[in-house]
């Protein structure tokens, strides 16, 4: 069965995305996606079934207009539900008359750039995509930056953000998509900052920023260190403003199947908690420690860049602060595609303050005890 197929039938009309144009190219037709910078052409059947829905017909309407052109009821219901289908999932359609049933909650997430508001509706575990949004602040604001409306089916997610479609996910899909749409939000607004690759952690007045590439374990690292007493600020993304001041973007920690055996009995609940995909179709449980930073903006004083190499005794060497500099950036993304002095100026004289490591390990606990010990 279709994944998601009663968002197609059980619509009376649809409505079209406005950063989506259909394109008349002589006896050729393409649909130009400008949110992803996109050319989708269309074949016949499916130049006929936009039009018919841009015209206001529903699903069922299309269906018996391509029965009028000669097709099988079969054969015309199998064209329109693949490419209704097709288009709710890029985001390019939403239905305008569908009302989920079930619970609705409402709850509002506070990112550095400003407040999201967030509506989930319909039957889906609303408690639990909740609790693995706990790193931001629930605060109710006049001023929210965007609007996000997750709207539940029997067996997939529509999602808007300020009314206009985003596209269509699985179940499990709901809570990476989420995760998701908040990033993205963040660095499409970002003045002057950027966004670079790692975890964020404090001790004290020690800010940490775990630098690794994918595999390293950077995430379990992370999550173990939350557990002897350091304050977790997320595990992916951190927001470093235009002064060079750092904030962690206080995601659930994403710990994939490598690092299941290794939290084991560590981490409560985590072997209990239920399987996400993500967007790059890799399995994730998501977990959120208790101890959060919540210190907002703040310089980082010790940037640890990991190198994970089997049977290694753990151990760090020292990391120049012009090492520890190109390791933020090597891993940062701006929108503007450019960093400003002013933020190079604070970013290098608060890494010139700070004591810097490259950590080579194997064991885990191995590795937590040489990172006590780095900020003891």
């Amino acid at each position: 069965m279709a994944l998601g197929r009663d968002f197609v039938w059980h619509v009376r009309r649809f409505v079209f995305a406005r950063h989506c144009v259909l394109l008349d190219l002589d006896d050729a037709h393409a649909l130009f996606c400008e949110r992803r910078q996109k050319l989708h052409r269309l074949n016949d059947a499916a130049y006929f079934i936009w039009a018919a829905l841009q015209s206001g017909a529903s699903g069922a309407d299309a269906v018996d207009a391509l029965c009028g052109q000669g097709l099988s009821s079969d054969m015309a219901r199998a064209f329109v539900e693949q490419a209704v289908l097709d288009w709710l999932k890029r985001g390019f359609l939403r239905p305008l008359d569908l009302p989920a049933s079930g619970e609705v909650t409402s709850l509002w997430c506070r990112l550095p750039v400003g407040a999201v508001r967030l509506i989930l509706r319909g039957p889906c575990d609303h408690a639990l995509i909740v609790s693995q949004l706990n790193g931001f602040a629930n605060c109710p604001s006049e001023d929210a930056v965007a609007r996000f409306e997750v709207i539940v089916g029997n067996d997939a997610a529509l999602f808007l953000r300020n009314d206009e479609p985003v596209g269509l996910y699985a179940c499990n899909e709901i809570s990476p998509q989420i995760k998701s749409m908040l990033a993205e939000e963040v660095a499409g607004r970002l003045q002057g900052g950027f966004l670079a690759h790692g975890a964020f952690l404090s001790k004290g007045d020690h800010r940490l920023l775990l630098n690794a590439p994918p595999g390293t374990g950077k995430t379990t690292l992370a999550l173990a260190l939350s557990l002897q007493g350091f304050r977790y600020g997320g595990d992916d993304i951190i927001y470093v403003s235009a002064e060079g001041l750092a904030q962690g973007l206080c995601f659930s920690a994403a710990v994939k199947p490598s690092g299941w055996p290794l939290l084991e009995g560590r981490v409560p609940g985590l072997q209990s908690a239920p399987i996400h995909t993500r967007g790059d179709k890799r399995r994730v449980r998501y977990v959120l420690p208790p101890l959060l930073e919540s210190g907002g903006l703040a310089a980082i004083n010790t940037v640890i860049r990991l190198e994970r190499h089997k049977g290694a005794k753990a151990h760090a060497a020292p990391l120049s602060p012009l090492e520890a500099l190109c390791a933020v950036l090597e891993s940062g993304w701006s929108g503007e595609h450019r960093a400003s002095r002013t933020l190079m100026l604070g970013l290098a004289q608060t890494l010139a303050r700070g004591r810097h490591h490259t950590l080579v390990y194997d064991d885990l606990d191995e590795a937590v005890a040489v990172v006590r010990d780095l900020v003891r």
